[in-house]
């Protein structure tokens, strides 16, 4: 699964690129410019594309405090499969693409 939240073409290009075969990518972002999407590998990589729009600022600020909170740490550490700092993005990457069993990659911008 790849979610695209930024709302520019090259972030949409990532995506569709770096999603595994028959992969998901979610649409969250609102572009200000509507991006150009490569069918023919959405097609040959059996991608699903949803759209997904965030209802309100109130109910993504509860989320967001749940989060902060600390009350689930323990249960959100589960998903990470492994940390990687910006300069080691390439490796980063890689891993996703390579490790079947990689649940969350998690890239660090300190």
């Amino acid at each position: 699964v790849s979610f695209e939240t930024a709302g520019v073409q090259q972030s949409m290009d990532a995506c569709i690129e770096h999603t595994k075969n028959t992969g998901r990518v979610i649409v969250i972002a609102t572009p200000t410019v509507l991006p150009v999407l490569d069918t023919g590998k959405v097609f040959m990589k059996e991608l699903s594309l949803l759209g997904v729009r965030v209802n309100s600022q109130y109910s993504f600020m509860g989320s967001v405090d749940i989060v902060t909170s600390g009350l689930i740490d323990d249960s959100l550490k589960l998903l990470i499969s492994n940390e990687y700092t910006l300069d080691e993005i390439e490796e980063a990457f890689k891993e996703a693409d390579m490790n079947k069993n990689a649940f969350k990659i998690l890239v660090k911008v300190d």
